[in-house]
């Protein structure tokens, strides 16, 4: 997954920037939990995968209004069980909480989902 930016404008559970941290997302199978953050991402919408390969997920959102592209990293870590989660707005300083915002839709269309 790509580093993080000196600008506010990212989220990260593989980060120790406080104001900049999510939790990652506990699974129990690699496969299930890959197909539920498929469904996930499709329930979102708005997003177009765009690298799809083993443990790693890229997605690209676009923004409705401004048609801004947001990056959505996942990778699942099958060895400890967790789905680690990067969202970066590519434009602009700050996202007014927007890579926030959409972790947490992530996390709640994850749980729901049964892939």
């Amino acid at each position: 997954m790509a580093r993080m930016p000196s600008t506010p404008n990212a989220v990260s559970s593989q980060t120790k920037i406080p104001e900049k941290q999510v939790q990652p997302i506990a699974f129990d199978d690699l496969a299930t939990a890959k197909a539920r953050a498929l469904a996930a991402l499709k329930t979102l919408g708005r997003n177009e995968v765009v690298t799809d390969s083993g443990d790693y997920v890229h997605a690209v959102f676009t923004t409705p209004l401004m048609r801004f592209h947001d990056d959505v990293e996942l990778y699942f870590d099958a060895d400890n069980g967790v789905m680690h989660y990067r969202s970066q707005s590519r434009t602009g300083y700050s996202d007014a909480g927007v890579n926030r915002a959409r972790y947490d839709e992530f996390v709640q269309a994850f749980q729901q989902t049964n892939g």
